[in-house]
């Protein structure tokens, strides 16, 4: 179903393969963290990332064959709904010669129905669109019906039940659907941090001077605000600062204007102000304390929450691992069945003893410290520093702090597991290479010997 002029090869007007190409970028990034973190058994990675040329490539390489004979160029035009305020993937697609537009989804519909009419101009041989949102298949529907291909690409829990039927029943149609998970490791990669001289940084985005000590005011003013914000720390630390300096830039910030983004500062400002915290705008930030030539990073915040969700697809995050507590609770519900009068006292005992094993946890210090993920809901006990930390920057990303099991013979390449002593971290000391692991940190209040009593 490719169209070519007719030309033959080395002619001044070679065949032509066109191909109009549109990448959901939520959906694709989104969705592909989700799909990672349930490969590997966490409940979200907001770290991982897409390779655009990678992303590219494998779309090339699955649009209708050409002949050995044929001259052919390839015209890729990626369309893509805004992307986050601080990533060098799209500046990554547009190095790559590719025509790059984003716009925003539709306030009121969620539809990109911008997306859609800019498609369906000009001729083209293939379409591939990379979303499995339902919301695209009405586009789809009507350039097959001109005869043209178009290949969905998608992830597995992004995949709308349209395609489900149309992947089941017309595999080799002029709607041929594609699933991602087969090529995650293959076109994505984990990130955590981003060179700010490469990233688009809105100039009016909010920086937090100094912010640890001011805690829990930062941490109540963020979760008043009605637009989802993403937290980074910036490094290197000040030198007449005590903690890492928090920049704060609105999900949206792409797509707000000027007005919007001034309002939010001076929101921040009247806010924090009164508790005596700094606040400046990250171009004065840039003019007061950095300079020329500084190599500086964005730490991205853990908080997978902050993220902008309202647009990831029709899929559910992953969920947890039942506890063994909804265990316990399903089996009560079970035996009310047969006993309700027994069953009452063993709730209650039940729900003493998990009363008095929290009590405990509460006095044990958690071993992961700064790296626990479960932050202030953790059971475990945290000191008022661990907790101002998680208020402020959210945990630290802990990788490396156990032993690959496949030692020297693991051929993955970005394993998160250590491969020796001198990487292997230890959460609770904080030490990278310290000559052992968490569980024998001596710092652990499980490897402090008890006092002797008199």
């Amino acid at each position: 179903m490719v169209s070519y002029s007719k030309a033959s090869k080395g002619s001044p007007n070679p065949r032509i393969r066109n191909a109009y190409v549109y990448i959901d970028n939520s959906n694709l990034w989104i969705q592909g963290q989700r799909t990672w973190a349930s490969r590997h058994g966490l409940r979200t990675d907001p770290v991982w990332r897409f390779d655009a040329g990678k992303v590219i490539s494998l779309i090339e390489s699955h649009l209708e064959p050409v002949e050995d004979d044929e001259e052919v160029r390839t015209q890729v035009n990626l369309y893509g709904s805004s992307p986050p305020p601080v990533d060098t993937v799209w500046r990554a697609i547009a190095a790559k010669n590719v025509s790059v537009s984003t716009f925003a989804r539709s306030a009121l519909t969620g539809k990109d129905t911008r997306a859609v009419r800019d498609m369906m101009l000009g001729e083209s041989s293939e379409f591939v669109i990379i979303s499995g949102d339902s919301d695209l298949y009405p586009a789809a529907a009507a350039i097959a019906e001109c005869g043209f291909v178009v290949h969905i690409w998608s992830w597995d829990n992004a995949l709308a039940s349209i395609y489900r039927r149309i992947l089941a029943e017309e595999p080799h149609g002029l709607i041929r659907v594609h699933l991602l998970d087969p090529f995650l490791d293959q076109i994505g990669f984990r990130a955590t941090s981003f060179d700010t001289s490469r990233a688009h940084i809105s100039l009016h985005s909010i920086v937090v001077l100094d912010p640890l000590s001011h805690a829990d005011a930062i941490d109540a003013f963020l979760s008043g605000l009605d637009e989802p914000v993403y937290r980074y720390q910036f490094e290197p630390r000040r030198d007449d600062a005590a903690s890492c300096d928090l920049v704060i830039i609105p999900a949206a910030a792409r797509s707000m204007g000027h007005d919007e983004l001034n309002n939010l500062f001076q929101s921040a400002v009247k806010a924090l102000g009164k508790f005596g915290i700094k606040v400046v705008t990250y171009l004065e930030y840039q003019q007061r304390f950095t300079r020329p030539g500084q190599a500086s990073q964005l730490i991205l915040s853990e908080r997978f929450s902050e993220l902008p969700l309202n647009v990831a697809g029709p899929s559910s995050p992953v969920s947890p691992v039942l506890s063994h507590s909804s265990v316990d609770t399903e089996r009560v519900r079970d035996d009310d069945m047969t006993n309700n009068f027994i069953e009452v006292n063993q709730r209650s005992e039940r729900k003493r003893q998990r009363l008095q094993a929290t009590q405990v946890k509460m006095t044990q210090r958690c071993d992961m410290r700064l790296y626990c993920d479960k932050e202030l809901a953790c059971p475990r006990g945290h000191t008022e520093e661990e907790r101002s930390y998680f208020k402020t920057y959210c945990h630290k990303k802990a990788t490396k702090y156990a032993m690959c099991r496949e030692g020297n013979q693991c051929t993955r390449m970005r394993c998160t597991f250590a491969h020796s002593d001198a990487e292997l971290l230890c959460p609770t000391c904080d030490k990278i290479g310290a000559g052992h692991n968490m569980w024998d940190c001596p710092q652990s209040m499980r490897n402090r010997k008890p006092a002797r009593s008199l």
